[in-house]
């Protein structure tokens, strides 16, 4: 699904996970100050807008609460968490919160707005990226993800529809709603954090990126939970498919857990051997097999890249 061209921007929630009610987005409750341009995109929760202050001309990013969702704990409580994370943690890759309001009829965040489009459009058009391209989106995402862990956050829903393309070919990371703190806390608390997130991650429908371990009741890092998602996303901009198909949710959890994706390295013979070993590193099903943070993954990307631009043809495509 494209954003309209005539106002070019991002969704902050996933287009694919739909909403209840389906249709055209309830209208917004603007916040003083502001005006509705056009909508933008329809999340499980929230429905985007196109906002511009009057007083400045400036653009901006409206996210708001659908009305069905204003009591809902798990919708206000995404909402709330994303607010409160993007106002602690700044980051050139990540999409900067201007204001918000969790507390009133509507609840809502603002952020700043970025002409672009989500990593999943691009994906479902084209599918599998050049080389070249796929590494310089994949270098930035893995910077952005390291930055929220030297800040002591996990991202904790990597997927394509959460990366956007800036047109002048920057990304910034999108919803922060599932973003958590990676300090230990109490046993009790994690576990029931770790089931909460479980319920919402299969409610907004992203299942397709999600590491084994977060369905289980036991402890997990969350770091490493991030690591699997983006080598799930990985695997997909450089093969063009998903590790895992299924015919339902259940099936696709089951393959998480227990089945081994064919090796990139068979999928796109051509690829660096070092990106398919990467990929698949951080696929594996053993949380400590996989890399422990985002360092040493970001500093494996910035070497794929700087050896692929020095190769005389960069834009091979992977296999669709």
């Amino acid at each position: 699904m494209s954003l309209p061209s005539e106002n070019p921007g991002h969704r902050i929630d996933s287009p694919a996970a739909g909403h209840p009610s389906g249709g055209e987005p309830i209208a917004a409750a603007v916040p003083f100050g502001y005006e509705v341009i056009s909508p933008t995109g329809q999340g499980t929760f929230c429905d985007i807008w196109q906002i511009r202050e009057r007083a400045t001309g400036q653009y901006f990013a409206l996210k708001q609460l659908r009305p069905e969702w204003e009591h809902h704990p798990d919708g206000r409580q995404l909402l709330s968490n994303e607010a409160h994370i993007g106002c602690l943690f700044h980051s050139s890759y990540v999409v900067q919160i201007v204001q918000y309001d969790i507390d009133c009829h509507r609840p809502y965040i603002i952020t700043e707005w970025v002409d672009g489009c989500v990593l999943e459009e691009k994906l479902s058009v084209g599918g599998a990226l050049p080389l070249a391209t796929g590494l310089w989106i994949a270098r930035q995402c893995a910077a952005g993800l390291y930055d929220l862990q030297r800040a002591g956050f996990a991202h904790g829903d990597v997927k394509p529809e959460n990366i956007l393309l800036a047109g002048n070919g920057e990304i910034k990371l999108l919803d922060l709603g599932f973003t958590r703190p990676t300090r230990q806390e109490p046993r009790s608390r994690r576990e029931k954090h770790s089931e909460s997130t479980a319920r919402e991650r299969l409610v907004t429908g992203t299942v397709d990126y999600l590491a084994p371990e977060v369905l289980s009741r036991g402890e997990y890092d969350f770091v490493t939970a991030d690591v699997y998602s983006f080598g799930v996303m990985l695997y997909r901009i450089f093969t063009g498919r998903l590790p895992f198909r299924a015919e339902n949710m259940a099936e696709m959890l089951r393959r998480h857990r227990e089945v081994r994706a064919v090796p990139v390295g068979e999928l796109v013979p051509e690829l660096p051997t070092a990106l398919a070993d990467l990929v698949m590193r951080m696929l594996c099903k053993q949380p400590l097999r996989r890399p422990s943070g985002f360092r040493d993954p970001l500093q494996e990307l910035i070497a794929l890249e700087l050896d692929a631009m020095s190769q005389p043809n960069t834009e091979t495509r992977g296999a669709a």
